[in-house]
């Protein structure tokens, strides 16, 4: 794949609001916060510590889920 065609692809993403995009110097870090979300969520383990992550700005962009039932009932 070119990389305008991923360029495009991942931008498209963004709009979606599927993925969460920042820039980092010179690059772009794009994000799934949802997935991000459950791999470091909150869970009970046995004496573990619970490591810490990327830490995203508060503001939560809806699910593809929610979005494509919000589509379907209009």
């Amino acid at each position: 794949m070119s990389r305008p065609t991923a360029s495009k692809w991942l931008s498209e993403l963004v709009d979606a609001r599927v993925l969460r995009d920042f820039r980092i110097g010179r690059d772009r870090l794009f994000v799934n916060a949802d997935f991000l979300e459950i791999l470091v969520r909150d869970e009970p383990h046995a004496g573990a510590q619970q490591p810490t992550l990327l830490a995203l700005p508060s503001r939560r962009a809806p699910s593809l889920t929610s979005q494509r039932n919000a589509a379907n009932s209009g």
